[in-house]
């Protein structure tokens, strides 16, 4: 088992934090989130734009909640971190967390810029734990399936092809930021 504490109770760290509940292997210990009703448990204000947007109170009975994220990652009971902040705010706390020791999973994309992707990874290749981007679609079934047929050329070799992936804008962050394009980076760096 695992102790994993999880920074930004937003969308993302909503469906993070409902997939670690449900894991045998993860243990929830602490969550970190400068909004303190949804410390309290209170996740009714979260939206989304995949999904449920069914959200209603949690009981975090046993979770240690921090304001402050770096309380979080120097709290010596967190194992892994799991960060679900906007993409302004991921190399600040990736780095801090892979200097503390801790294994991270850090929400997609991994950085805002280049320059902040390479301080990241430096910082991972360093560290004594695991790091990873939550890149998820390569894990979805049908990625894995089309990726296996392209590479056996089960149906030839492969000469074109169109995907389309497509969702409603993402209105539902904190402050916007998925439309600040100095936070986020706009959809090139969002979308996969």
């Amino acid at each position: 088992m695992i102790n994993v504490g999880l920074i930004g109770i937003g969308f993302m760290g909503h469906t993070h934090y409902q997939i670690h509940k449900n894991n045998k292997k993860v243990k929830m210990v602490a969550l970190a989130d400068y909004n303190e009703t949804k410390l309290a448990g209170d996740w009714r204000s979260i939206g989304g734009n995949l999904g449920s947007s069914e959200r209603g109170k949690e009981d975090l009975t046993g979770i240690k909640t921090y304001v402050d994220p770096m309380d979080l990652i120097n709290d010596p009971n967190v194992q892994m971190v799991d960060i679900c902040l906007p993409t302004d705010l991921h190399s600040k706390y990736a780095v801090a967390a892979l200097k503390a020791g801790k294994h991270v999973f850090l929400e997609k994309p991994m950085a805002r810029n280049a320059k902040q992707a390479k301080t990241i990874a430096d910082a991972a290749a360093k560290a004594k734990g695991y790091f990873m981007v939550g890149h998820c679609i390569r894990f979805w079934p049908e990625y894995e399936v089309a990726f296996e047929m392209i590479k056996s050329k089960k149906y030839g070799k492969l000469r074109e092809v169109f995907l389309k992936r497509t969702s409603t804008m993402p209105l539902s962050g904190d402050k916007n930021w998925f439309m600040d394009g100095k936070r986020s980076g706009g959809a090139i760096l969002d979308l996969h």
